[in-house]
């Protein structure tokens, strides 16, 4: 990993910390910030290999909706 994606998920992981997981479901933040990792990893993939990103990305946003959704969390 290189020093700008290190600081990257350093700042990502500040800010993911900051979420009030008050009105959200358990775990919010820790599935949050699993989430924007990975999506670092694969834009850093499609940067060395032009995968389909936008698909992928895609996936990731839905897995993380279905993960909640299944916690109960819904949208205000």
């Amino acid at each position: 990993m290189t020093v700008s994606q290190q600081k990257l998920l350093s700042v990502i992981r500040d800010r993911v910390d900051q979420i009030d997981e008050s009105d959200r479901v358990p775990g919010y933040r820790r599935d949050l910030l699993e989430t924007l990792a990975q999506i670092v990893v694969l834009e850093k993939e499609h940067l060395e290999a032009k995968t389909q990103i936008q698909k992928k990305i895609n996936d990731q946003a839905q897995a993380l909706g279905t993960i909640l959704h299944k916690a109960g969390w819904e949208p205000s």
